[in-house]
């Protein structure tokens, strides 16, 4: 799509203390981008240590009961400019073990900082984002996904693989 951001080179490195990932992104449109600057959900493939990441509410589902829905940060990218995403994320994935006939909930640590790939989603718009109080019964997830132009993806090269320091 004609003005949509192009992701650019994605760093990422485990410092010890939390797997620290750089995104480049590049605006070849004549207006200023408006993107995610935050994570809103985290995947991660032990089989082929691949981590997702998702700036995006895109096919996300609703919150769980009695929980507190949280706006993403956002960031601008200025026509034909580039602007770097630092994210400074946790070396452990912790997540609801999968299985059925649990009598409680088993939680699995997931070690992100092993990765050797990250892929990265971004939801953009040419426009801010401002919640409408008017709309009550629209969710604010809702509201989101309805103001995002589109999404771009990519997975970082081999050249981005994690370094120890």
């Amino acid at each position: 799509m004609k003005g949509e951001p192009e992701i650019g080179t994605i760093e990422f490195h485990d410092d010890g203390t939390n797997l620290i990932v750089k995104v480049q992104v590049k605006n070849p449109s004549d207006r200023t981008l408006h993107l995610y600057a935050s994570p809103r959900g985290m995947r991660y493939d032990e089989a082929t240590k691949v981590l997702r990441i998702l700036l995006s509410d895109q096919g996300l589902g609703e919150n769980a009961p009695g929980s507190i829905f949280v706006l993403p940060r956002f960031t601008t990218v200025d026509a034909h400019g580039q602007a770097e995403i630092a994210l400074k994320l946790p070396r452990f994935l912790t997540r609801l073990a999968p299985g059925a006939g649990q009598t409680s909930p088993k939680f699995e640590r997931l070690p992100i900082h092993e990765a050797v790939a990250v892929e990265v989603e971004i939801s953009w718009s040419d426009k801010p984002f401002y919640a409408d109080p008017r709309k009550k019964k629209t969710a604010a997830r809702e509201q989101l996904v309805g103001w995002q132009s589109g999404t771009v993806r990519k997975r970082s090269g081999s050249e981005s693989r994690p370094k120890r320091k």
